[in-house]
């Protein structure tokens, strides 16, 4: 499912003496089946803009087009919206609220008035999809499980309304390396065999160096850059306005190509790529001899 944004602003508290503008004049179209990284310092507008997916915010100017919706000042947000796009806030394990992890699972499904059947039947592949054993944590209380599992439960509680898009915000906050690895394979595995649109918000350049097709930069409010992960990191003076780093990978490879002759072709943005560069680069320099 495509989304289409023209000329976003969206105003906190408009008409007050507090309005304050997060978002301003923001124009963009991700294909569906994309996988976009939105990146930009903190208080740049990205949880703000996310926001405006599924219906949780309204523009205050402008449009928001999510497949067939078209979402502007005082729109009507259609309930299906909701189950068509999923949005996994950060830390998603501190909204579970149910007894049981199939309770908590449920309840989207049965928001939207699914049949019983219906419901057990995706409270149990969801779970399976993140990789939980339904016959192991249904029927226990989602706080007795470890802070991973709580996350997995999180997100299989969006998934189980089946949503064409997946909207993550710092999906990765807060985990050690195994439970970041765990869930960024998920991901991807969800977004390659399902055709999912996903769009992931984070501080983490590295993460979206190696997952995202497509990156967009928010400053202020404002979107100031677009592209592939190597157009955009290639532009070091407008990430530095924005107070965004470029992946430590291609930092080191910066620094590196300095000494080279001649310069890397194209900046390595992850460490699988840097090192097989580097060692590219011996190869060649071995073949001369």
């Amino acid at each position: 499912m495509e989304i289409v944004v023209d000329g976003l602003t969206h105003v906190y508290d408009v008409g007050t003496p507090f309005a304050r503008p997060a978002l301003r004049e923001v124009t963009f179209h991700l294909p569906a089946g994309s996988f976009v990284g939105i990146i930009g310092a903190t208080g740049s507008g990205k949880s703000t803009l996310i926001q405006h997916f599924n219906g949780l915010l309204l523009p205050t100017v402008g449009e928001v087009r999510v497949g067939d919706v078209t979402l502007r000042p005082g729109s009507r947000v259609p309930p299906t919206l909701r189950q068509r796009v999923g949005l996994v806030f950060q830390y998603p394990e501190h909204q579970l609220f149910a007894e049981t992890v199939e309770e908590d699972v449920a309840y989207g499904p049965r928001n939207f008035g699914w049949p019983e059947d219906l419901v057990r039947q995706r409270v149990r592949e969801a779970l399976e999809a993140v990789g939980l054993d339904p016959d192991r944590v249904a029927r226990r209380s989602p706080f007795a499980l470890s802070g991973g599992e709580k996350r997995r439960v999180a997100l299989a509680g969006v998934l189980a309304a089946q949503p064409e898009v997946l909207v993550l915000d710092e999906p990765t906050a807060g985990l050690d390396p195994r439970g970041r690895n765990q869930l960024v394979a998920l991901i991807r595995q969800l977004h390659r065999e399902e055709g999912m649109t996903v769009i992931w918000v984070t501080h983490t350049m590295e993460e979206v160096a190696e997952l995202a097709d497509r990156l967009l930069v928010l400053q202020e409010g404002r979107l100031v850059l677009e592209g592939s992960p190597a157009e955009v990191f290639s532009r070091r003076d407008v990430l530095q306005q924005a107070g965004v780093e470029v992946p430590e990978p291609a930092a080191v490879a910066a620094e590196v190509s300095r000494f080279l002759d001649p310069p890397f072709a194209e900046m390595p943005l992850t460490v699988e790529a840097l090192a097989e560069a580097i060692a590219d680069r011996f190869a060649r320099r071995r073949g001369r001899r």
